[in-house]
């Protein structure tokens, strides 16, 4: 599927993810992780928690990959595994703010990045619809 007349996105790393739109992004992680189509179910699901910030895009890639399913497919992403600790790793108290604010500080990757506040403020406003 093409946006605005530009080719569909080569997905290959964790981060090439973060620039998809919501909908696309959940679609494009079913592909990568599970081999198949996201269910109408499971699609409603992630878009509701992420909605509501319960769910980062690292968070639900890092589920995806980590589930029974994912699991038994084997499919690699590049730079989840790493990416999916730090998320994790942030939720933390006390210890994943200052894990974030280091990892800000030393200016990390985006995808190493507590994106939390961001994704939140983001499809909040209405931007995760499709451009």
């Amino acid at each position: 599927m093409a946006s605005f007349g530009l080719p569909r996105l080569d997905v290959r790393h964790v981060a090439d993810f973060l620039a998809l739109p919501l909908d696309e992004f959940i679609t494009e992680a079913y592909r990568q992780l599970l081999g198949r189509e996201p269910d109408a179910s499971g699609l409603a699901n992630y878009q509701r928690y992420m909605l509501r910030g319960r769910f980062t895009r690292v968070e639900v890639l890092g589920l995806l990959w980590l589930s029974p399913e994912g699991r038994r497919r084997g499919n690699r992403v590049p730079g989840l595994a790493l990416a999916f600790f730090l998320a994790m790793f942030y939720r933390l108290p006390l210890a994943g703010p200052v894990a974030a604010f280091a990892a800000r500080a030393l200016r990390l990757p985006a995808h190493w990045q507590d994106r939390s506040h961001l994704e939140s403020a983001s499809l909040a406003s209405g931007a995760w619809m499709k451009r």
